[in-house]
C-alpha cells in the first residue's frame, strides 16, 4: 500500500525497512522548515521558503495573542496541503491544547460540522469566511476564539460572533 512506503534519501523504502532507533537531527533557526505555494496578492503562484525561526516566531506570537493553553480544544479545518494547516497544528500542539481533526470528507456538511464542534467542545477555530457565512453563530457557542482568513469576512456573522466571544479577521500566515 502507498501508506506503507516512505521516500527517504530519494529512495522509496517500506516502513518495515526503516531503522527502529531515533535519528539524530541537528537544526538551526535558519534551516528550511517547509515550502508552501501561494499566489499571495499577485495571483501568480510562487514557492515561499519558510525557515524554522519564522514559523516559530509566528506561532509563539499567535499563542500569546489568542491566549491558548492546555485547556483549549483547537480545530484543524484546513487541508494539510494549505499553509493554514501548519498554523492550526502548531498553534495547538505548542500551546499544549488538544488538536481535533475534523473528517475531510464531511467537514463542509453543516450539521456534521456543528455536531463535531459541540461534541469535541472546540474552543478555538480558524475558518474560511466562505464557510463561516453559512453557520448559525448560536450553534457554535463552545468556540471562544474564532479566526477567519483568506478573503472578506461575512460582516453580519462576524458582528454576531464578536458579541459573545473573540473574533479575529486575519490573512497571510505564510507571507508573515
Amino acid at each position: 500500500a502507498v501508506s506503507d512506503v516512505v521516500l527517504l534519501d530519494k529512495e522509496a523504502k517500506a516502513i518495515t525497512e526503516l531503522p527502529k532507533e531515533a535519528v539524530s537531527v541537528s537544526l538551526s533557526a535558519n534551516d528550511l522548515a517547509y515550502v508552501i505555494y501561494t499566489s499571495g496578492s499577485t495571483g501568480k503562484p510562487k514557492g515561499v521558503l519558510i525557515e524554522h525561526d519564522s514559523i516559530c516566531n509566528t506561532i509563539q506570537g499567535q499563542i500569546a495573542q489568542f491566549a491558548l493553553s492546555d485547556e483549549d480544544n483547537c480545530l484543524q479545518f484546513a487541508s494539510p496541503s494549505f499553509d493554514a494547516s501548519v498554523w492550526e497544528i502548531l498553534l495547538s500542539l505548542l500551546s499544549g491544547a488538544t488538536l481535533c481533526i475534523i473528517e475531510e470528507s464531511e467537514k463542509y456538511e453543516i450539521d456534521y460540522f456543528v455536531r463535531f464542534i459541540k461534541e469535541q467542545n472546540i474552543t478555538f477555530a480558524t475558518l474560511p469566511p466562505a464557510f463561516f457565512r453559512f453557520l448559525d453563530v448560536e450553534k457554535i457557542s463552545s468556540i471562544k476564539t474564532l479566526v477567519t482568513a483568506g478573503e472578506a469576512a461575512p460582516i453580519e456573522n462576524a458582528r454576531l460572533f464578536a458579541e459573545k466571544a473573540t473574533y479575529f479577521n486575519a490573512y497571510g500566515p505564510t507571507e508573515t
